[in-house]
């Protein structure tokens, strides 16, 4: 990693590559690569990375990677393995609210090469959250994968639990830590709340919700639906379908009730006859 080289060093590379340097810097060596990377243009971040040994394939390959539930918000938890046992919680609280969570420990099979696991989520996840326990600013490992992931100009949230984000990280304001089920939903209300992906998480709620898988899911897929912020033709239209040809949305008692206070916030007509 190139945070972990003397300070001439690391000037001399990223001028080499078309990256900005500082005369100047009051914080330490990881977090000043992190930062003149974030303001590089593109084509020299993909050189730098390349470089580095960070792309480790093709881009045109990131929908490839079979670690995702199909049509969820894709997000990778970047965590120390001394709790993955929360993560593994955090994930499976995420999975109720349309985002599929990669875990290290959870979806890199025993006989899969790990490191190209990781890097083929890391190249295909539509966000990084950073699980800030004590100690996750030392991590080699965690210090790579937010880099991998700001790099592709992808968002990153951090939630407090043990530690304050640090430096590029702590440029924003963090996700009160809590229990799992309390994380879930404050991440899903950060992907709701913010404009890059506000979109994204929209689309993953409907294809959820057209798929649901009982009664109760149905319902959750309802709540779900009236916390989204972004709607458009493609989802009105999809919803509209799946009042007929969904199942469980087709029974839903209250489905006329949810989906006509939601076309309405759109300023959307529902235009359905039962």
């Amino acid at each position: 990693m190139l945070g972990a080289e003397d300070w001439s060093i690391i000037d001399m590379t990223l001028e080499a590559f078309g990256c900005p340097t500082l005369d100047t810097w009051s914080g330490n060596t990881r977090d000043y690569v992190l930062e003149m990377v974030l303001s590089a243009p593109e084509p020299a971040v993909i050189a730098l990375a390349e470089h580095l040994d960070l792309v480790a394939q093709p881009m045109g390959e990131v929908g490839d990677a079979d670690c995702w539930e199909e049509g969820y918000f894709r997000l990778f938890l970047s965590h120390l393995a001394r709790h993955k046992v929360f993560a593994h919680e955090l994930k499976s609280e995420l999975a109720s609210r349309a985002i599929s969570g990669f875990v290290a420990h959870d979806d890199i099979t025993p006989t899969a090469e790990w490191i190209s696991e990781i890097e083929s989520a890391l190249f295909s996840a539509d966000a990084l959250v950073a699980l800030m326990h004590e100690g996750f600013e030392n991590s080699y490992w965690t210090d790579q994968e937010v880099g991998v992931v700001m790099g592709r100009r992808k968002p990153i949230l951090s939630v407090k639990l043990e530690t304050d984000p640090h430096g590029f990280l702590g440029k924003f304001q963090a996700i009160p830590g809590g229990a799992a089920e309390t994380v879930a939903a404050r991440i899903f209300s950060a992907l709701v709340s913010r404009e890059d992906t506000a979109r994204a998480i929209a689309y993953a709620v409907v294809h959820r919700t057209e798929r649901g898988r009982g009664h109760n899911d149905n319902q959750d897929n309802f709540r779900l639906l009236g916390q989204i912020s972004y709607f458009d033709d493609t989802l009105a239209k999809r919803l509209r379908t799946a009042m007929d040809e969904s199942h469980y949305v087709a029974e839903a008692y209250n489905k006329i009730t949810i989906m006509t206070k939601l076309f309405d916030r759109f300023g959307y007509q529902l235009d359905y006859e039962e």
